[in-house]
Formats: C-alpha cells, structure tokens, sequence
C-alpha cells in the first residue's frame, strides 16, 4: 500500500480517489500520508477500515478539506464513535456530501448530534441502515431544523417495515420485501415535519435499487466483485503508465 501511495504522489493534483470495496485494515495512513494535496473526495466503502485507520483520517490533514466522503459498510457510531465524530468536526465547514449506507446505525439521536456541525451538508445518504419510524422523525426534525445547505437525502425503510426476524445488512431477497403501507405512511410523516418546517425543497427519497439499472439485475456481491476487478484493472494500469513515465524520463538523464 505504500507503494501505491507513493505512486499517487506523482499526480501532484489528485484531490480525489475512490478506493470502495478495497481491504484497507491497518493501511490507510500509508495510502494517504504521501499524497502531496489535501483531499477534496474520498470514498472508502467497505474497506474494512480499523480504529487506527479512522483515528488517522480524523487527524490527518485530508479531514479539513473533505467535501465528499463516503464510509458506508462500517459501523461507524459503534466501532470507532470518538474518531468518526473527530472526523465529522474537522470537516464540518466544507463536507457537502455525506455517505453512510449500511454502518448499522439505529440511534437517530447519536447520529443526529454526530452530524450537528455539519452545516455545509447538501447531501447524506443513509440507506441499509436498521433505523425505526420514530428514529427517522427525530432524525428528520434535526435536519429540518438546521442544515440551511441540505437539498437531498436518501433513508432507508425503517426496520418496522420489516419482519421481525430480518437481519443487517439487509441481503437482495429481504430487501424489497416490506410492508409497503407503512412504509408510505412513514414517509408522509417525515415529508409532514420537512413541510412544517418549511422545508419543502429538501429531497426525500428510498432508492433502495440504487444509481443502477435494474435491468441488469446485479446482486450487491455481483456489484461488489464488479467494482474491485474495474478498480483492479484501472490501477495496473496506472501503475504501467507511471513505469513507462519514469523509464522514459530516466532515458532522457542518460
């Protein structure tokens, strides 16, 4: 992982990096630490991160520039509380975009006080997460009472919804299989509160298929071992064209 850190280095303008669905535990310093600027972007889904790794980012110089971040897949309020709310106030004057899908959140009063200083927020996405009705009432009050930035947020079905037996995360045969009235009804509820609090123009939605075609019919495994042999070809390639860089440049010397 140093290694590649040290690579990405060289692109002295790099301010944003995705690495979703890479095993990170242990290394996220030697990723980061070499990169000449600031990140504006960071996305770590599922990345196994430990409580070194988000202790890092929390103090690291990344956290004061973020804009967006997204830490889906971890439990964030459960494992690493003190660094992930570190974190949240390092960034709070620029982070716009906040992404925490499947972090087995179900205290929407933590979450909410995690969030408190996030005023720049423009968007949070909190799908997979075991949040009830009444947790999303709070949670939606909060956020119509502050976060003068806010335009758009994704909420999961609230846990009700669903048998009692289900289990996080949520797998694709249990996912659409909901009480759709209640869910409904829910809904109407928290639009009820951002109505009431003038906030009409903050978007509310469930898009539990996500940004993909359904057509295609990927499972979140399928989705997963995608994204990584994508990422996985994208890097060797980059790590090629860096060699071929520095053969060429060391040609020249000589």
């Amino acid at each position: 992982m140093a290694v590649l850190g040290n690579l990405m280095a060289k692109l002295g303008s790099l301010t944003e990096l995705s690495m979703g669905f890479s095993t990170l535990t242990g290394h996220l310093r030697k990723l980061l630490s070499p990169l000449q600027r600031p990140l504006e972007s960071l996305e770590l889904a599922n990345c196994c991160l430990s409580r070194v790794d988000m202790t890092y980012l929390a103090n690291s110089l990344h956290s004061e520039y973020l804009l967006h971040l997204d830490l889906s897949g971890h439990p964030v309020l459960e494992d690493f509380p003190a660094a992930f709310i570190k974190l949240l106030g390092r960034c709070s004057a620029s982070l716009a975009s906040l992404a925490l899908e499947e972090c087995s959140v179900e205290d929407a009063a933590a979450l909410a006080d995690a969030l408190s200083r996030c005023q720049a927020l423009e968007e949070l996405k909190l799908l997979g997460n075991p949040l009830s009705g009444p947790g999303l009432r709070r949670l939606v009050s909060a956020l119509a009472a502050g976060f003068p930035k806010l335009r758009y947020v994704e909420i999961p079905v609230p846990r009700e919804c669903y048998p009692e037996d289900v289990t996080y995360p949520l797998d694709d045969t249990a996912l659409l299989h909901y009480d759709g009235a209640l869910f409904r009804e829910v809904r109407e509820q928290l639009l009820g509160i951002l109505a009431g609090a003038g906030r009409g123009d903050v978007d509310l939605c469930t898009p539990l298929m996500g940004a993909y075609d359904p057509d295609l019919y990927e499972t979140n495994n399928e989705l997963g071992v995608s994204m990584l042999k994508s990422f996985n070809s994208v890097m060797g390639n980059f790590i090629e064209t860096i060699t071929e860089v520095n053969d060429r440049r060391a040609q020249k010397n000589n």
